[in-house]
């Protein structure tokens, strides 16, 4: 073990002086991943997020705010968890310093070490947890003064049906009423389950550079209606129905401007309470 953690000690960039450093204007443009059969004591220890693998970068250099000259393009190569999510259309302020050893430099395929990396970030900041002002969301937001859009227009409203959804399928366990919960969507007025999977879905999942996902048509998929399906016992559709709206109404998020829709889809033993939401009316 010894051995293992004086390599990883020895591949690690931050015993390198400052005058080795780079500052960088530039795009991220692709990220792969190279093992050098590491693995720290640290990572065997209970609930630990451990890095154990070193990712390299692919960086395109738009300008270089200080430190040495760099080419058009670099690599370079940083020790983490995991490969991380990125858009290539982002412009990042980088910092690298070089590796000024060449069984390292082959080892990782890289001239430099990423030392940071950071994207401008659209965040809301408050004076305290918006959940102080109306306690009931508490399980809902972050638990964080600041986050981002995405909690502000969707999150609050999304995670309130995610959460009512739980509840309510725990209530129907309890009842003794559930056989089965689905949740899908619809897209061509056609049901599809969150556990389908296909190839197209595969390679949907796999993309880390959120533009190349967004330019690739096959997985821009304009879903209609989000759904959660209840199967119960049958003659039980209203008591479901009125159930969801007493539980949305413990959340105290305003949920007027949400198109639901409720449908019954009657099985020869059971029931369907089918509960579509419309995911365009959960934003402003």
């Amino acid at each position: 073990m010894k051995t293992l953690l004086l390599l990883i000690l020895s591949l690690s960039p931050f015993a390198l002086s400052a005058e080795e450093n780079t500052i960088f204007v530039g795009y991220l443009m692709e990220q792969d991943s190279i093992s050098v059969d590491v693995q720290p004591s640290g990572c065997f220890e209970p609930n630990t997020i451990c890095m154990n693998l070193f990712i390299r970068h692919r960086i395109k250099v738009v300008d270089v705010l200080a430190g040495k000259h760099l080419s058009d393009e670099i690599y370079a190569a940083r020790y983490q968890h995991s490969k991380r999510v990125f858009n290539s259309k982002d412009l990042g302020v980088f910092v690298v310093s070089r590796i000024n050893n060449d069984k390292k430099e082959k080892l990782l395929n890289s001239q430099y070490f990423l030392e940071e990396h950071s994207v401008p970030l659209t965040r809301y900041c408050f004076g305290k947890q918006l959940s102080k002002y109306v306690s009931e969301i508490e399980d809902i937001i972050p638990d964080t003064d600041c986050f981002s859009p995405s909690a502000v227009y969707e999150r609050i409203k999304y995670d309130t049906i995610e959460l009512v959804a739980e509840k309510v399928e725990s209530i129907l366990i309890k009842e003794g009423k559930l056989i089965i919960v689905d949740y899908g969507y619809y897209y061509k007025g056609k049901f599809f389950s969150d556990d389908y999977e296909d190839d197209t879905t595969e390679l949907c999942n796999s993309y880390l550079d959120e533009d190349k996902l967004l330019n690739d048509s096959r997985c821009n998929v304009p879903i209609e209606y989000s759904v959660v399906r209840f199967e119960v016992e049958k003659g039980y559709f209203e008591k479901v129905k009125e159930t969801i709206f007493i539980e949305i109404g413990r959340t105290r998020v305003a949920m007027d401007n949400v198109e639901m829709e409720f449908n019954l889809i009657e099985k020869s033993d059971s029931s369907i309470v089918e509960w579509k939401y419309n995911v365009n009316s959960l934003q402003p």
